[in-house]
């Protein structure tokens, strides 16, 4: 009997107009607040019938929507029959219209022109700054439904500071680590907007400007951010958009702008829509067995396979007050702790400490001199594998710019004379410890050192296939001013990993040029290449696809299918699914749901079934789009669910943990990869980190 969920997504729909409505257009702009910008691909479809003379070089036209202003054409449209870009901008207005004239509340638009609305969280207020809640409403035509719908999402709070402008400047802080504002120079008609789109307008007021707080400004306030709860987000997602929707929404003032058809809910998705991964999906390989849960897949099974290396030594670099918490990992390596029974019994690698290399620095506030030094005097013994075990007195995540760094160079540093390396926080280990719980990041920590080594701690459970498959990933750099570092990884259908490149954003031709070089590579050893499957970080451009065609084609295989899918996070300003039937709401892991053309979302999780452990977290659903070179291999529902289930598989090859995470490792490797990369000198890693997971 085929399974029935019960699924419903954070959607609600409305009626188009039963009558057309009556628009009004100009051909020059005006400064005027009612005007609206037309691009060329939103004009409404009749527009030359009062533009007899609208070229296709017209870029653009100006519109008041249904507001009427002397001087301007008029147009009546059927909004069910239009254009729906155009559909959607006028929607789009209203929205915009109905929170600054009946809601009253602040509004910032989003980086594709939705509207973002800003609530005051006054229970969350501090002395320092206030604080908002923040709600998306995303119009779309007929992505769900038959109807136009309004997408509500919850995209978390942000802080506004209570100390303005000039006050922040005269405390020593820069204008350029300042983003978005509130300025309040006219309070009735306060608004957001960017810092810089404040130069050169005469009416600003600094001392009623006051900054949105970034990350950037944290440590030259002082300020301690309250930690992020690890509650289930699923419920208090569900809870927030139906708050907003209770308050804002269910209103008669809305409802006569937007005829909501819904009953008051949101919509239930269609079960025509809703696919689950196969069962396999979820299998994983060891060494001699099958299992679906990682840890105990390695505990019961052993690792899928062992280092190749014969003869592994492992030193410590640690300061000289941490000689104890030293002694003790090296014991907990060696003998185990708790449920933890040691590297060799757990992940089958022996520990042999080299204590006569280990690097003790005195220097706590820059260790770099001293493990440079002895690096660079040391002689290292042929045919000998060495992994350092470096305890930072400082974490990776610590808010001090200098202290932060220290992390990135002591790994780069190793990796010039060939050395992975392992990083323990030697605070948080000891603060575990105290509570009996090291154990588990001891499980994690021993199964990346096995990927370091160039172990493989399970596989996906499935055949070879003749087809490459290629990752590329991304990280935003704010504070570095870069916009996007990218990375590209290639792997096996079976996730086996291969090798990686590092790049800038707009790098094309050198990103293609790698994927010529991984095709190069694998086909040196397969005799053919069936298709290449690109894992990318957003939809990809024409102009980041045309290099690779080239590459193609100067390899002599132009006519093998690329399929290219693109890999989002649905963190905010974008679709979630529900489920009516589980009190935690979360979908069942490997659940994906259709939401239009060739775009699917994939609930990626720890639940089968009804079970599931809360301290494995409540990751929301990723965001797929499909596309291909030949555009009639879409149609072929087969490959489309092949390819949906290659992404679910390997979200469950993370080696840096035990715990299956939400996003495949295809696009997370490199993310990884694109966040250290900067901190090293010049533009490149090091040819020995090429071909390992020293990053992990």
């Amino acid at each position: 009997m085929q399974k029935t969920d019960n699924l419903f997504i954070n959607t609600i729909t409305f009626d188009y107009p039963k009558e057309k409505l009556k628009f009004y257009f100009s051909l020059e702009d005006r400064d005027d607040a009612h005007y609206t910008r037309l691009y060329r691909s939103n004009f409404p479809k009749e527009i030359k019938s009062v533009f007899p003379g609208l070229t296709d070089a017209t870029e653009f036209i100006y519109t008041t929507f249904t507001y009427r202003v002397d001087g301007l054409v008029s147009l009546s449209i059927d909004l069910k029959n239009e254009s729906p870009d155009f559909v959607k901008q006028y929607y789009n207005d209203q929205v915009r219209y109905y929170f600054r004239k009946f809601d009253r509340q602040l509004i910032k638009p989003t980086f594709i022109r939705d509207n973002q609305i800003w609530l005051r969280s006054k229970s969350d207020d501090t002395t320092q700054y206030f604080v908002y809640e923040k709600y998306t409403i995303k119009v779309g035509i007929a992505k769900i439904s038959q109807f136009p719908e309004l997408t509500i999402t919850y995209d978390g709070k942000s802080k506004l500071l209570k100390i303005n402008t000039i006050e922040l400047v005269e405390q020593g802080v820069p204008t350029d680590k300042l983003k978005w504002v509130l300025n309040w120079s006219e309070p009735k008609k306060a608004y957001l907007c960017k810092y810089e789109d404040l130069a050169g307008k005469q009416d600003v007021k600094y001392e009623k400007v006051f900054p949105v707080l970034k990350n950037a400004l944290v440590p030259l306030l002082n300020i301690e951010l309250p930690k992020p709860p690890k509650d289930n987000r699923y419920l208090n997602y569900e809870i927030k958009i139906r708050k907003f929707f209770k308050e804002h929404i269910f209103k008669k003032s809305f409802y006569d702008l937007f005829p909501v058809n819904c009953k008051g809910d949101f919509i239930s998705v269609p079960q025509t829509r809703i696919v689950h991964t196969s069962d396999e999906s979820n299998q994983l390989a060891f060494n001699n067995g099958v299992d679906i849960v990682p840890h105990s897949g390695v505990k019961l099974y052993g690792p899928f396979r062992k280092p190749n290396y014969t003869h592994i030594r492992y030193f410590f670099i640690f300061h000289k007050d941490n000689q104890e918490s030293q002694e003790k990992l090296c014991d907990y390596f060696k003998n185990g702790h708790g449920y933890f029974k040691g590297l060799t019994k757990y992940v089958s690698v022996p520990f042999f400490e080299d204590n006569v290399a280990n690097i003790v620095f005195e220097n706590k506030e820059n260790p770099l001199e001293e493990i440079a030094k002895v690096l660079q005097n040391r002689n290292f013994a042929d045919g000998v594998t060495n992994i350092a075990i470096y305890l930072t007195p400082y974490s990776k995540n610590t808010t001090d710019v200098v202290k932060h760094e220290i992390y990135y160079k002591v790994k780069e540093e190793l990796l010039k004379y060939g050395i992975t390396s392992q990083c323990i926080d030697t605070e948080k280990m000891n603060e575990q410890v105290a509570v009996n719980t090291f154990w588990l990041s001891l499980n994690n920590i021993a199964i990346a050192i096995l990927a370091k080594l160039g172990g493989i701690p399970w596989r996906i459970n499935t055949l070879e296939k003749d087809e490459l498959i290629v990752g590329v990933g991304a990280f935003t750099h704010y504070d570095t001013k870069t916009t996007y570092i990218a990375s590209a990884f290639s792997f096996q259908n079976t996730g086996q990993f291969n090798r990686f490149e590092y790049f800038m954003k707009d790098q094309t031709d050198e990103l293609a040029g790698s994927i010529e070089q991984a095709i190069k590579d694998y086909t040196s050893i397969n005799k053919n290449i069936d298709r290449l499957i690109i894992h990318f970080y957003k939809e990809m451009s024409q102009k980041e696809f045309e290099p690779i065609e080239k590459t193609l084609y100067h390899l002599g295989i132009p006519d093998i299918p690329v399929y290219v899918v693109a890999i989002n996070k649905t963190e905010s300003e974008d679709y979630v699914i529900f489920d009516k039937d589980f009190k935690q709401r979360m979908p069942e892991s490997g659940t994906y749901v259709n939401i239009s053309d060739n775009t699917y979302l994939l609930c990626n999780n720890t639940r089968y079934g009804t079970t599931h452990k809360s301290t494995d977290g409540y990751p929301f659903p990723v965001k797929l789009k499909i596309d291909c070179s030949d555009k009639s291999l879409l149609r072929d529902i087969k490959t489309v669910k092949e390819l949906i289930d290659q992404v679910y598989q390997f979200s469950r090859i993370y080696w840096k943990s035990v715990k299956q995470q939400n996003l495949p490792v295809t696009v997370k490797y490199p993310e990884m990869v694109a966040q250290i990369a900067p901190h090293f000198n010049g533009t490149d890693i090091p040819d020995a980190g090429k071909d390992t997971l020293w990053f992990l």
